[in-house]
């Protein structure tokens, strides 16, 4: 009931964004949101609200509008780097909407994830996955999270998802920009827009990442970020590296192919984009609210549904791929593995990971 509830509610604030009709009620959420988020920075400015800092370096990786922007591969690549130098490398994530969010909880000691998604979150299990050997750390409390990493053996931590989460100090800001969603004036704060802080914070920005836009376009992008920050910016892309099965066992061509695509992800939209690049024919669609799991039964009445429409696989994404159970379908299950490529402004991700580095030997 309570799931079904917040599905209803998300699937109708995203359309009512969508149409650009969010109405009074929305409108006015909004406007005290954006007061209180006012009032939130205003206070830990004035050092009213004061900031913990942990023992080790910490590079927070975040955004100012909600999901999509691609926080998730960023902090993998950043990961993937600082552990390719030596450096034993944590992740501190909130595990939004698992069992462990409200605990602290190590959930991965540099052998793979401890947990299933569950109990740590799709996101940190997937970047467990993908990354073995970091050590990560769950729950609300990113202080304590830190203090347990610490004892782990950590050397730097990355703040995952971090921007909004002010109580802890943070060395270094990196921040991920959506392309589409650069004119931050137009913006709208929640539950009436996509906006969950103030531009203005751009301003503490060591990096600025921009995420779905176009490399060629990199003059515009600068001068709409301008507005805002003076940072450092890249351009960066996804990195399609494939369709695969889920136990990675077989890779799969779905050019010319009939497929049911399904997602859990804040903008679907790229997903299903990234698909029919690959001149797949997608016949049916479902998409669920971010991080939410697929029921068993849901995934089973979905695939059907695709076989009859003449689907001959399901496709969904790799941290969709990480929370499904069942195996015992009608249509075997994929999942699209993407990594992060730096397009534009290379030099400026160099520097950023010698400060990193330079941050620990100090």
């Amino acid at each position: 009931m309570k799931k079904n509830f917040r599905n209803h509610l998300f699937s109708y604030i995203k359309k009512k964004i969508d149409e650009k009709k969010t109405g009074v009620f929305l409108s006015f959420a909004s406007f005290f949101y954006r007061k209180l988020i006012f009032l939130r920075n205003l206070f830990y400015e004035k050092k009213i609200f004061a900031q913990k800092k942990a023992s080790c370096p910490v590079i927070s990786i975040g955004n100012i509008t909600c999901g999509g922007t691609g926080k998730t591969p960023v902090t993998l690549l950043l990961s993937e780097i600082l552990i390719g130098n030596g450096i034993k490398t944590a992740i501190a994530s909130r595990g939004y909407r698992s069992k462990s969010e409200s605990k602290t909880v190590i959930g991965a000691q540099g052998k793979g994830p401890l947990f299933p998604p569950e109990i740590i979150g799709d996101e940190p299990y997937l970047l467990a996955k993908r990354c073995p050997k970091i050590l990560l750390g769950v729950g609300k409390n990113r202080f304590k999270s830190c203090v347990k990493l610490l004892s782990k053996g950590a050397q730097i931590i990355l703040l995952d998802d971090g921007m909004q989460h002010r109580k802890l100090y943070r060395d270094l800001e990196v921040v991920v920009l959506h392309g589409n969603r650069l004119d931050l004036k137009k913006e709208h704060y929640l539950p009436k827009g996509f906006l969950r802080d103030e531009p203005k914070r751009l301003k503490e920005a060591d990096l600025i990442l921009v995420n779905h836009a176009n490399k060629n376009d990199f003059t515009r992008i600068l001068d709409s970020i301008r507005v805002y920050s003076n940072a450092p910016v890249c351009v960066i892309e996804a990195l399609k590296e494939g369709i695969y099965s889920l136990d990675n066992s077989q890779k799969y061509s779905i050019e010319n192919t009939p497929v049911g695509v399904f997602c859990a992800v804040a903008e679907p939209e790229p997903f299903f984009k990234q698909i029919e690049e690959k001149k797949a024919k997608i016949v049916n669609r479902l998409v669920l609210p971010d991080h939410e799991g697929i029921l068993d039964k849901d995934l089973q009445k979905f695939a059907k549904s695709c076989k009859r429409a003449g689907a001959k696989l399901l496709v969904c994404t790799e941290k969709d791929a990480v929370k499904i159970k069942t195996c015992d379908l009608c249509l075997p299950v994929a999942y699209e593995r993407i990594s992060i490529n730096i397009s534009h402004g290379k030099e400026n991700w160099e520097k950023l990971i010698d400060k990193a580095i330079n941050l620990i030997s100090e």
